[in-house]
């Protein structure tokens, strides 16, 4: 980590399993960690999404006899809050959202000593799935629709309306219908 110093660091790793959190959009999420601290720290807070870099969300400095004061280097964030004190490190989100989704994880460090905190991995779902499903089943409908106009049209344009006409030489009689022609003709509409 560059933002660092450039002395080296000693990295604790905590062994123990990452956490799912699963939230719908509008959600507040907090995440935890637990510590002790007993030497002035900063504590930085991080997103992991897919493919890119590490996203520092917030960054405290905690001191032991005095309130923690803000890291000069990462910009405070609308819907991110962060708290601080001897025993834990909260992170909390309001109104999360679908960008929110990612993997999300602490680190202290002191002098030369870095711990990170164990990840937890942030899913906003909600009814994500379903709502998709109903746009497309909407946007088949009106293609089906739109699809059976068309072919409705092209029928019609198609479609040749015969009328038929009886000539007869003889006065004709309902009896008599022998010597009857009859001649077709087409009609197409336009």
């Amino acid at each position: 980590f560059v933002f660092f110093t450039h002395y080296p660091f000693l990295v604790v790793v905590s062994d123990q399993n990452s956490l799912r959190l699963d939230a719908e959009p509008g959600d507040n999420v907090t995440i935890w960690y637990q510590h002790s601290l007993t030497d002035p720290a900063y504590i930085t807070w991080f997103r992991h999404q897919n493919l890119s870099l590490p996203d520092r969300l917030a960054c405290q400095h905690y001191k032991l006899y005095f309130s923690p004061s803000l890291c000069h280097f990462v910009p405070q964030r609308n819907r991110i809050m962060m708290s601080v004190n001897s025993e834990s490190t909260s992170l909390i989100i309001t109104g999360v959202n679908y960008s929110d989704s990612g993997l999300y994880y602490c680190i202290i460090q002191r002098g030369n000593i870095i711990n990170f905190s164990n990840a937890t991995y942030v899913l906003v779902t909600g009814n994500f799935i379903y709502m998709f499903g109903a746009v497309i089943g909407i946007l088949i409908s009106v293609l089906l629709i739109i699809l059976a106009c068309r072919k409705q049209r092209r029928d019609d344009e198609d479609r040749v309306n015969y009328a038929a006409l009886q000539f007869s030489s003889k006065k004709r009689t309902p009896r008599h219908r022998e010597d009857a022609h009859v001649v077709y003709s087409s009609v197409k509409r336009y």
